[in-house]
């Protein structure tokens, strides 16, 4: 956009100025071009900067909790355990500041590793923001997503088949984009058979009225 800022002010100068005009106007404008240029280059760094900050924070949560993992019976845990509470903070430090692609993995991380199913949950993910995560596609089927922050993920496609997402925040047209809803347990508490059936009825009230 500041590139683009400097080429309309050159194209201005070009139009409107006279030729003694440009000359004299040549160094200013090639000041803002260098000031541009710098500043997309600083733009640049900060982003693989934050690129890499975000890659060493998921790196050492997968260290930590595998190290939890292999030496202390962390499947054993449950919501409210010690071992439990240790990784749900470490989580919640995790996420803070996390793209939607680095925020996709580590939640396919605790999926993976067991940690995070509707029929064994270990740690907790209520709270947990997933704004704007991108999880398109995404395998989570069982999953134990009560009291989330969902909003703004890309879940189409994705597979949340008997998953728990009671008391997430989520929209309806979200919901309505992900892949496999099947035996899922809905934001209001309703299992996803009767939630359909609730939207299916309401589409026909509204045919036949």
């Amino acid at each position: 956009m500041t590139l683009f800022i400097v080429l309309l002010v050159v194209l201005v100068v070009l139009q409107t100025g006279s030729a003694k005009a440009v000359s004299a106007k040549a160094t200013v404008i090639a000041g803002l071009s260098i000031s541009a240029g710098v500043l997309t280059a600083q733009m640049v760094n900060s982003a693989i900067v934050g690129r890499r900050a975000e890659e060493a924070s998921l790196q050492n949560y997968f260290a930590e909790v595998g190290k939890l993992l292999s030496e202390q019976p962390l499947r054993r845990s449950s919501p409210g355990d010690k071992l439990s509470t240790v990784v749900r903070a470490q989580r919640l430090a995790a996420l803070e500041g996390l793209g939607s692609d680095h925020t996709r993995m580590l939640l396919q991380f605790l999926y993976d590793s067991e940690l995070i199913r509707t029929d064994k949950p270990v740690v907790s993910l209520l709270a947990a923001n997933l704004r704007g995560a991108n999880l398109s596609g995404i395998n989570l089927s069982g999953a134990n997503l009560s009291g989330t922050n969902l909003m703004e993920a890309n879940l189409s496609e994705a597979d949340l088949s008997n998953a728990d997402l009671s008391g997430a925040k989520v929209t309806e047209a979200q919901l309505q984009a992900a892949g496999v809803l099947d035996g899922a347990i809905m934001p209001d508490g309703r299992t996803y058979e009767d939630w359909i059936k609730d939207k299916e009825g309401s589409g026909k009230d509204v045919e036949n009225e």
